[in-house]
């Protein structure tokens, strides 16, 4: 290593102080010395907040389009810089997908957040709502499935006629 050149190396924990990743890196040798870099004042490219959370540009984007994202500031050519916050809001939003809550209701349980006067009681009350509409789409599906299973059962002979076909003549009924 150069003399005088400051190479950071990252310690191997994360502190979570005051609500902000820290991240403590040192100097080269000979003369040690210890510089905190506040995760809050770290910006991300569209790029790398893409690659940290799993969520598409264009699905970033559309999530600014849809005001469930706050519009990023911009740097001096334009390029949209993101805040640690913007990635955790970013996971947030993934997570909830993947219990299959629709943009609209997440908005709604982001909203909450904002507004402060709310409790634990009204996400419960939300998600209770969607195990409701879950455990109809369960019963739907299983409607659909006896359905077929009924249909099927009466193709007794794969190989005659599309024109004899029982499923086909039910579907015509």
């Amino acid at each position: 290593m150069a003399s005088g050149t400051e190479v950071y190396l990252l310690l191997f924990q994360k502190k979570w102080l005051n609500g902000k990743y820290n991240f403590f890196t040192l100097d080269s040798v000979p003369y040690y010395r210890v510089y905190n870099i506040n995760m809050q004042d770290q910006i991300f490219t569209i790029g790398q907040v893409a690659k940290e959370t799993g969520i598409g540009i264009e699905t970033i984007r559309y999530y600014e389009r849809m005001k469930l994202m706050p519009q990023p500031k911009r740097s001096l050519s334009g390029y949209r810089q993101y805040c640690p916050t913007c990635i955790q809001r970013l996971k947030f939003i993934k997570n909830a997908k993947e219990l299959g809550f629709s943009l609209k209701e997440i908005s709604s349980f982001l909203s909450l957040r904002v507004k402060g006067k709310s409790k634990c009681a009204d996400v419960k009350k939300r998600t209770d709502r969607k195990i409701d509409e879950i455990d109809e789409k369960i019963k739907r599906l299983q409607d659909i499935k006896r359905s077929l299973k009924r249909l099927s059962e009466k193709c007794i002979n794969g190989n005659a006629p599309l024109s004899q076909c029982p499923i086909l003549e039910e579907f015509n009924s």
